[in-house]
């Protein structure tokens, strides 16, 4: 990795880590500048603006890592219901302390941004989209294989494993608590076995 793009990858960990702490509005360039004592001069080398920086953040931070913890995990079980199940449950219940109390960054930002910039639509958009194929693809093949009903809507399905995830990760945040990770878990899985 050059120079510069060691640079840029500092400014998008560094910037990330105030954003997720103090959100996307609260954290300035300036504080930026600050924590991660670059110039000015080079922070604009690399984003014309602010909102430019928070579309790489959803980009090379918050996108790899959904890929890694959520997505992946899809690919990894021979029952591919059980992978919807299991990839949650392994990610969810190893967040760490900071994590909950946090929430999830996806779900922070899909919350706080969109109204104010379409910049961040698009890549959010997309995140949510390769999320919701994946399970769609992995429930596409419980059906093949007679897991679920053929009558299942993969597509409703699917939207409701993912909005109930953001859910619980919002409530955990609120309550700063993984106690409802568990009630969660059981409903999923309860919810999954219907199909």
């Amino acid at each position: 990795m050059n120079k510069a793009a060691h640079t840029r990858n500092y400014i998008l960990e560094n910037a990330f880590s105030l954003i997720y702490k103090n959100g996307f509005q609260a954290t300035s360039i300036d504080g930026i500048l600050e924590n991660t004592k670059v110039t000015k001069g080079a922070f604009y080398y690399h984003f014309k603006n602010k909102d430019e920086m928070g579309v790489a953040i959803v980009q090379d931070i918050v996108w790899p890592e959904i890929q890694k913890t959520l997505l992946q995990p899809l690919a990894e079980y021979n029952n591919p219901l059980n992978a919807i199940y299991q990839s949650i449950k392994t990610h969810i219940l190893s967040l760490s302390d900071k994590q909950i109390k946090y929430g999830c960054p996806a779900t922070n930002l899909i919350m706080e941004l969109p109204p104010l910039s379409d910049a961040f639509k698009i890549p959010l958009q997309a995140l949510l989209d390769h999320w919701q194929a994946a399970v769609e693809n992995n429930l596409q093949m419980a059906k093949e294989k007679q897991l679920i009903s053929p009558d299942t809507d993969i597509h409703q399905a699917a939207t409701f494993v993912i909005a109930s995830y953001q859910g619980a990760r919002t409530m955990g945040k609120l309550h700063v608590s993984r106690e409802g990770f568990h009630a969660y878990l059981a409903q999923l899985d309860v919810f999954l076995q219907s199909l």
